[in-house]
């Protein structure tokens, strides 16, 4: 229904079944998922490649897969209240060199 919606800000909304329908805003720059309850990233949000900011912070996430690699305009990153161990972050911001990664203490590496 938004094919060309840049910006979308889901924080709090639990949206457990709708993820599927956001993987088609492919023009998607900004995306807020912040306490969503999230344990694990829905595969289907590998295909937004314009994503440049994504805030998970606030989930129950404890790893990213590795198709976070290919959101290669991402810019910045907020994993603030998760889970993620160092070792991941590290993972992290191999394959996202040029992203800004915000972790649990509000740092950016």
């Amino acid at each position: 229904k938004f094919p060309e919606l840049r910006k979308l800000g889901l924080s709090v909304y639990y949206l457990e079944n709708h993820y599927n329908s956001i993987a088609k805003l492919t023009k998607l720059e900004e995306l807020n998922l912040s306490s969503q309850k999230l344990e694990k990233l829905p595969e289907s949000l590998g295909k937004l490649s314009q994503l440049q900011n994504l805030d998970l912070s606030f989930n129950r996430l404890e790893t990213l897969p590795d198709f976070i690699g290919n959101l290669s305009n991402l810019t910045l990153l907020d994993i603030s209240g998760n889970f993620i161990p160092q070792d991941e972050i590290e993972k992290i911001q191999k394959m996202l060199p040029d992203c800004n990664i915000i972790d649990v203490f509000g740092y950016k590496r």
